[in-house]
């Protein structure tokens, strides 16, 4: 563009023009790196990726072009929270805060290269908390873009609050004297995204911060006595404070001060202290600092109290409760003394002349310096009692446990000078004479107890010492007697009873002699030591219970045994023991019996030789029995049973020479009893010894045959078994053989013992098979193998056919007939049967072998007439008839008189008769597949029948076919029949029409007839109804008098003309709001005059009607042709 200014002369022209230009198509570069600060100030900068808390952060940047580039234009910004956006195509994204105006393109001042964004000025909107991210692409003059520049600051904004730690604690909870304390809380969270970073507590100063890691603090310390203050809140990463929550901790200070005075009462002094009566009152005032400030009443919890003694914990005891009588030990004042800060009269002089009582006070939290008392003087005197009078120890010890004890008795003094507060008891072990009067105790005693009574019992005591006793008698203020008399003692006990019987009596009694035996118990202490207590052993016996004799030994032992001797032959005796211990304790057991023998006792030193063997030889030798004064005469011996008079052997010698002892293997038992010579003979007075026998067993019988030699017609039914001797064997040799019996072939049991080679085993049941196995066994029961079994049936033959007995006779029915005879013995059952008595060429019946016999002959015609005749065939083919007979078949079973009554929604009543008792079953259903079936599960027969079906389907049409059984079994069916049963009323397509205010037309249908109901209320209006009894499937009701604008809830329904009722769900209407004024009609007036003369009044009472309910007010003003109505009732 060249522009040229005209002089009006000369037309300027152009002769020559040079233009110079460049060309840029390479893109500028965006900025490396960007500054960000808090505002636009630049005061405070900022870290990218670093949280912070501040809305309107400014950042600045510098980009420039390429070498020899035209230079750069401007930016395009984003400024938002999504990192995959570009600040050009993604310019107008609503998460772009940087696009403002339509625009997102910031351009630099002429020539230069400084970018800036301002959230303060160029955001769309405030920031939130939130995780921002700018975006950046360079734009030169001659519209080069640079590619986007990714994220070149993230801002981390965060603006919310953590939330306030919860949970605030303080250890100790309450008052503590240690001022040192720990505190703890429940974290907090944090919704910003910075997460909470520390917590910051205070007490009375500044903040002190900790990591967000740690949720308590310990080891502070008050800041003033009583109630502190610790607080604490939460400080996420963004610098963001929460609330502070705060709890009160409570420093006690030291504990309470010394009470500020104490008075006595009486008074008393060294010259003029109290006499003879021991009786201090004393009060005193509050401390001056308690918990830090000044004592308050309520700041003390209770007071110690000591006398003449210093306080402490030991001296003022556990009995932090207190006693109403304060007690001279000293002690806890109760509650009602610490709030008076009194301490009624009591016996507080514990020692003659001077005494001190000291106060400390412990405040609520029991925080006492047992230093910090007031003390106060007080004097009394009185004259001590005399020494206790007839001082006596009695040894109470009990041997029998090893416990023992002195107890010392003592009377009251002669002088009791002014007054006994108690007794003093001493006790020396050694070097116990001449005790000081004085000293107290004296040298070598020990007080061991202060007691009231005029008694004292020392327990525990060792009964190899000598101990030494005497008492003082106390007086009161402390004064005490001289010794009573000294009393030596050693406590040695005696046993108090005699030792206890343990079980009973043994009693071994013999021809002429007996001997009695029994136990005694030591005893235990109270440790479970066994305490020895032998006694005496002397027996009482007779032949009552009188006794009469006794003998014994003096001897103590626990282990009693005593011989009684010269007894009387098969004599009843009683005896009753008797022990004495070593201090005279005697005691006695029960009464016992025992009969004396009236035969030798057993032999003795029995043996068996050898006691085994492989050869049956035995040889056995005793001794005789050891019965005093008896002379035995023989021994009668057996083998393996008990012996007696049949079965066991006689010798006189006391050996006999080896014999075949053994009558079985293994163990066998030799039994020897002794007789006297006049004799006398107890066959359980016996001695046994066991010796063992093995032998070789014999080989198997041979060559076993059965036969059977049953008579059949005289019914005796037997079966002969014989055999061989084992090989090696003759007849002569002593075998003995074992017959086994089976009636199943596997189960086989003992029937008999033999020595010869055959059986007879009769009495045998002809129908039954039995299978035979022998064996063969030695004297000692060495036994064989059994051989293999044989077996038979005892049956004989027939040769006539069996009698009829019995019948034949026929039971009649619909479709067959039963004909039963009986016959002598069993046979077969047949019938031959045919309509003619000449054709019998039909045949039913069992092959059966039985005595009693029916048939039921099948398939038969009802009401026709059969012949038949049975036939009978026994085992043996002999076959026995009857003659020819006849029977008439019975009527078929019919179903007559079918009605269906009584039908309704859900059962109907079915009844019909039959010719004949039968059974009842009706099969039913929706179809002629029917499906369902009732049947009569009692099984009674009747010709009558009524069934009610249960459970139907209302509406439905229902199929039906009768069945059952005759008594024979019998089936009938009738023909198919029909009914549908009711309907259930139900409601559909219910609504509702508002006619007009206050009316509401409610419509519905039903499936069947039924009468019209309406329930309906509303909110604050009861339940009403309205209807018609008229039977109707479309339903009208019209709803009148109804609220306008009002809600309604109701409910519709009916009853059909059985009576079943149909009912709808609830259903909601408004009515129309109320937009006429209310109609007023018939307005009469009445006036009346109320009192008289001047005082007189006139009264005006106006009524009329309204259309509708409606509230009342009459507006009245002066005159008959007034207008004006100003005035107006409530």
């Amino acid at each position: 563009k060249a522009t040229f200014a005209s002089n009006q002369i000369y037309t300027p022209t152009i002769d020559d023009m040079t233009v110079s230009y460049y060309s840029d198509s390479t893109a500028p570069t965006n900025p490396a790196s960007v500054s960000g600060y808090t505002d636009s100030s630049k005061g405070t900068g900022i870290t990218t990726a670093t949280w912070g808390s501040d809305t309107t952060p400014y950042f600045e940047w510098t980009a420039s072009d390429n070498v020899g580039g035209i230079g750069v234009k401007g930016f395009y910004v984003y400024f938002g929270t999504d990192n995959t956006k570009d600040p050009i195509s993604d310019a107008a994204d609503p998460t772009n805060l940087a696009y403002v105006g339509g625009t997102n393109y910031y351009a630099v001042a002429a020539d230069g290269t400084t970018g800036s964004w301002n959230a303060l000025t160029q955001s769309a909107s405030a920031l939130t908390s939130d995780i921002y991210y700018l975006i950046i692409r360079t734009d030169d003059h001659n519209n080069n873009q640079a590619s986007s520049s990714g994220t070149l600051f993230t801002y981390q904004l965060d603006i919310l609050d953590p939330t306030t730690p919860t949970g605030l604690s303080a250890s100790p909870a309450g008052y503590s004297s240690v001022d040192d304390f720990d505190f703890s809380w429940t974290a907090s969270s944090d919704t910003g995204g910075s997460a909470v970073y520390q917590y910051c507590y205070k007490t009375d100063g500044a903040d002190t911060c900790i990591p967000a890691a740690s949720t308590s603090v310990a080891g502070l310390t008050s800041y003033q006595s009583r109630g502190n203050t610790f607080s604490v809140r939460s400080l996420d990463t963004a610098g963001n404070y929460s609330a502070y929550t705060s709890t009160t901790f409570y420093y006690s200070g030291p504990a309470p001060t010394a009470p500020a005075s104490v008075t006595g009462s009486p008074v008393t002094t060294a010259i003029a202290p109290q006499e003879d009566t021991n009786s201090f009152a004393f009060s005193w005032t509050l401390p001056g600092t308690c918990l830090g400030q000044a004592c308050d009443a309520a700041d003390i919890l209770r007071y110690c109290y000591t006398i003449n003694e210093l306080p402490s914990a030991e001296n003022c005891g556990t009995n932090v409760s207190g006693t109403t009588t304060p007690s001279p030990d000293g002690g806890w004042t109760t509650a009602t003394q610490t709030a008076n800060r009194l301490l009624p009269a009591f016996s507080a002089a514990t020692q003659q002349g001077l005494n001190t009582i000291y106060i400390v006070a412990a405040d609520i939290i029991n925080n006492i310096d047992y230093d910090n008392y007031t003390a106060e003087e007080y004097y009394f005197t009185s004259n001590a009692p005399g020494v206790p009078a007839s001082a006596a120890a009695t040894d109470t010890s009990d041997r029998a446990t090893q416990k023992y004890s002195v107890v010392l008795t003592w009377d009251e003094p002669a002088d009791a000078g002014s007054g006994v507060t108690g007794y003093d008891v001493y006790r020396c072990e050694s070097d116990c004479a001449s005790p000081d009067p004085v000293d107290d105790p004296p040298a070598n005693y020990t007080n061991i107890a202060t007691v009231n009574t005029l008694g004292y019992l020392d327990t525990g005591l060792d009964t190899l010492i000598t101990y030494s006793y005497f008492a003082r008698a106390a007086g009161t203020g402390g004064t005490q007697s001289g010794n009573s008399t000294v009393l030596e003692i050693k406590p040695e006990g005696k046993f108090k009873f005699a030792p206890t019987l343990s079980g009973q009596l043994v009693a071994t009694p013999y021809i002429r002699s007996a001997l009695i035996e029994w136990l005694t118990l030591n005893d235990q202490d109270q440790y479970g030591n066994t305490i020895l207590h032998p006694a005496s052993s002397f027996v009482e016996y007779g032949e009552t219970t009188a006794y009469g004799a006794e003998t014994g030994t003096s001897e103590l032992v626990s282990e009693h045994e005593v011989t009684l001797t010269n007894l009387t032959p098969d004599t009843l005796y009683h005896i009753r023991a008797k022990w004495t211990d070593v201090d005279g304790n005697t005691s006695y057991s029960p009464d016992f019996e025992f009969t004396t023998k009236g035969a030798p006792s057993a032999p003795t030193n029995l043996v068996a030789t050898p006691t085994s063997n492989t050869e049956n030889s035995f040889a056995f030798s005793w001794d005789a029995p050891t019965d005093e004064g008896v002379v035995i005469a023989g021994y009668r011996y057996s083998v393996n049973n008990l012996p007696n008079e049949e079965n066991s052997s006689q010798t006189t010698d006391t050996t006999i020479a080896a014999y075949d002892a053994a009558t079985q293997q293994g163990i066998n038992t030799f039994y020897v009893v002794a007789y006297d010579d006049t004799g006398n003979i107890n066959y359980s007075n016996y001695a046994v010894v066991e010796f063992e026998a093995h032998t070789i067993p014999p080989g198997t019988p041979q060559a076993v045959t059965i036969v059977d030699s049953s008579d059949r017609d005289a019914k005796r039914y037997s079966i002969t078994i014989t055999w061989d001797p084992p090989e090696g064997y003759t007849l002569d040799d002593e075998v003995y053989y074992t017959i086994m019996r089976s009636t199943d072939g596997d189960t086989y049991n003992e029937i008999a013992t033999i020595t010869s080679t055959g059986y007879l085993d009769t009495g045998l049941d002809n129908t039954q098979e039995y299978f035979y196995q022998i064996k063969a066994k030695d004297k000692a029961q060495a036994t064989s193998d059994l051989t293999t079994a044989v077996s038979k049936i005892p049956e004989g033959r027939y040769t006539q056919p069996p009698a009829i007995t019995e019948g034949p006779a026929a039971t009649p029915d619909s479709f067959a007939g039963t004909i039963a005879w009986r016959t002598e013995r069993i046979a077969s059952s047949f019938v031959d049967y045919g309509l003619k008595p000449d054709d019998l060429s039909e045949e039913q019946g069992s092959a059966d072998q039985v005595a009693s016999h029916e048939v039921k002959v099948l398939g038969l015609q009802p009401e026709t007439t059969y012949y038949y005749q049975i036939k009978s065939i026994d085992v043996d083919e002999n076959a026995a008839y009857s003659e020819v007979k006849s029977f008439k078949t019975l009527e078929a079973p019919r179903v007559l008189d079918v009605t269906i009554s009584d039908v309704k929604l859900y059962d109907a009543l079915v009844s019909w008769t039959t010719n004949k008792d039968t059974t009842a079953k009706i099969e039913y259903g929706t179809t002629t597949d029917y499906g369902l079936t009732f049947t009569d599960t009692s099984g009674s027969f009747a010709t009558t029948h009524t069934v009610k079906l249960t459970n139907l389907t209302d509406g439905a049409t229902y199929n039906l076919r009768i069945g059952g059984e005759d008594k024979a079994g019998n089936s009938i069916q009738s023909d198919n029949y029909t009914f549908q049963t009711l309907t259930f009323p139900e409601v559909s397509d219910v609504k509702y029409v508002n006619k007009s205010e206050g009316q509401t037309e409610v419509q519905w249908q039903t499936n069947v007839p039924t009468t019209s109901t309406v329930n309906y209320y509303a909110d604050n209006i009861s339940p009403k109804t309205q209807g018609n009894a008229a039977l109707t499937k479309d339903h009208a009701v019209l709803l009148f008098g109804l609220a306008d604008a009002t809600r309604y809830t109701y409910v519709v329904g009916g009853v059909d003309e059985f009576g079943y009722e149909a009912k709808s769900n609830e259903f909601e209407f408004t009515t129309l709001e109320d937009t006429t004024p209310p109609e007023i009609f018939g307005v009469q007036s009445e006036s009346n005059t109320i009192g008289s003369g001047e005082g007189s009044k006139i009264q005006i009472v106006v009524s009329w009607k309204s259309n509708e309910p409606t509230t009342s007010q009459v507006q009245f003003g002066a005159g008959l042709g007034a207008t004006d109505f100003t005035n107006e009732t409530d």
